[in-house]
């Protein structure tokens, strides 16, 4: 019995295809932006060849603030420039035809454009940022090295502020993890990439003016909303001098079990996101039409 919902061999067949269209529709873009670091490397040990005594190259501070700009630039840029054309009458027609179902494109966009593209993109970047780093001493340590001690760094440097925390919160190290963001990067990703299907034109502009405007109304609503209650059971405590950071949990058990819990409340805030995210990608994908 053929099944219609999703095949295995009918998903790997699709998901290889897109992902060779990927490399040839977006390949240059990556391997432009993962030389970047190279390019302005090379160009500071030049200028400051010219207006110094020697050759220096750019320190793990600006390398870093680099690779984040670029990587953004991926993330925000890429799931228009793969899947952006499903909104054109043409090129959308002739997707909407092919013998895939909604599931399987959906999961094949998702994977390529939030996962798969930006893991290469931060592959190619960091590798080349490890060459460039053996070949310039002056550069110090590479950003492969420096992910993986930055947590332990940060930790040593907040020591004493984390054993407070620890007192009033479970695993505070947690949030020095870098893998505690990687949901947030995906979920950037899937908001561009609900865009580019949502847009015909413009499509990163107005994703980022709908982000602005949907947050702006999602606070003035949800900010009273929340502190309805709150608020004026903490200012009658607080007149009452019954409020103490002893009792506050017994008053407060919501707001000081995300407390405690804060990497666990983020990432089940980032999944459930996620998955709202996914689902409205899969929705628009069975609704469209040209």
């Amino acid at each position: 019995m053929k099944n219609d919902v999703f095949s295995f061999n009918r998903f790997s067949r699709y998901l290889a295809t897109d992902i060779r269209n990927a490399v040839s529709n977006y390949g240059i873009t990556i391997l432009v932006m993962a030389t970047l670091g190279l390019s302005i490397d090379v160009f500071t040990g030049l200028f400051s060849m010219i207006v110094s005594d020697g050759w220096h190259g750019m320190g793990i501070v600006s390398r870093s603030v680099l690779f984040m700009i670029a990587f953004l630039v991926i993330l925000i840029s890429a799931p228009s420039k793969l899947f952006g054309h499903v909104t054109d009458r043409k090129e959308g027609s002739a997707f909407l035809t092919l013998p895939v179902s909604t599931l399987e494109k959906t999961i094949s966009m998702v994977l390529v454009a939030c996962v798969l593209v930006p893991a290469a993109f931060v592959i190619v970047y960091f590798s080349i940022d490890l060459i460039v780093c053996c070949c310039d001493p002056t550069c110090g340590e590479s950003l492969i090295s420096a992910v993986a001690t930055i947590k332990v760094e940060i930790l040593d440097k907040l020591g004493e502020a984390m054993a407070e925390l620890s007192a009033v919160m479970q695993n505070p190290e947690a949030l020095v993890s870098p893998l505690l963001y990687v949901d947030d990067f995906i979920q950037i990703s899937l908001l561009f990439l609900l865009g580019a299907l949502v847009f015909k034109k413009s499509k990163i502009a107005k994703t980022i003016g709908c982000l602005i405007l949907i947050s702006m109304v999602l606070s003035m609503i949800a900010t009273p909303l929340m502190m309805v209650g709150i608020k004026d059971e903490m200012e009658q405590l607080v007149m009452n001098n019954e409020l103490t950071p002893f009792n506050f949990p017994e008053h407060f058990p919501f707001i000081t079990w995300i407390c405690q819990h804060l990497a666990l409340s983020d990432t089940v805030s980032d999944t459930v996101m996620n998955l709202l995210l996914m689902f409205f990608i899969w929705l628009r994908i069975k609704k469209i039409n040209h």
